[in-house]
């Protein structure tokens, strides 16, 4: 599971709809900053979902680093006020997710 360490002021009561937010910062195991762009939230099957990708820093640009990471979002079981992120790593949820953030995409295209 991955906690976020900032958010732009992300708060459950304030923004429902994470798309608002550019970016999101979470600390990894070591205390390190990690920044990731927003790039699309939604609902599948009962549960929301942000779809993200490393922040692109042109000097420490990997191959890596293009890819896109899922996060099932919940509330905070302590603290409901906070969002908790649990980052998805099972290859046939991670396909679904992508062919609804896919979908999802192709349709803002024809509009």
């Amino acid at each position: 599971m991955n906690e976020m360490n900032e958010t732009s002021n992300v708060n459950k009561n304030d923004n429902e709809n994470l798309t608002n937010i550019q970016m999101i910062v979470f600390e990894d195991e070591d205390g390190l900053d990690i920044e990731m762009e927003v790039l699309d939230e939604f609902e599948h099957e009962g549960k929301r979902y942000v779809a993200l990708r490393p922040a692109f820093d042109a000097e420490a640009f990997t191959e890596d680093e293009d890819s896109i990471n899922f996060f099932e979002v919940y509330a905070d079981p302590e603290n409901d006020e906070e969002e908790m992120f649990d980052l998805i790593e099972d290859p046939a949820s991670l396909q679904a997710l992508s062919d609804v953030l896919e979908n999802r995409l192709m349709s803002r295209g024809n509009e």
